[in-house]
């Protein structure tokens, strides 16, 4: 996937985060995520990795930082937050704020 594509991918999650409840925004940032650990796993590892703790992508019931940490769960559904890596945080980071300027420098839309 390209790097295009995966802005893309943020800028609707900060897109809709911002314009839908609650609920909808958390599983937003987690897919979001989701897809940047899949398509970056080179330098966020493998999150399927760990064969007792699997992540559970949309369906997270706590709170984990979206820039440093993903979600996962064991079979008895006890979850908890997993840290990625420094190099991993630092691009997801970097990703999220090219969207935010990307957002910031638009003209609003009025309907």
């Amino acid at each position: 996937m390209t790097t295009a594509c995966t802005y893309f991918l943020l800028f609707i999650a900060i897109f809709s985060m911002s314009v839908h409840g609650q609920s909808l925004r958390k599983r937003i940032q987690y897919e979001s995520v989701s897809q940047f650990l899949f398509h970056n796993s080179k330098l966020c590892g493998d999150p399927f990795s760990d064969a007792v703790w699997l992540p559970v992508l949309d369906l997270c019931t706590i709170e984990c930082d979206i820039t440093s940490q993903y979600c996962v769960e064991n079979e008895e559904l006890t979850q908890q937050c997993k840290t990625l890596p420094d190099d991993c945080q630092a691009l997801l980071r970097k990703s999220i704020k090219q969207i935010q300027r990307h957002i910031r420098s638009q003209k609003p839309v009025y309907l």
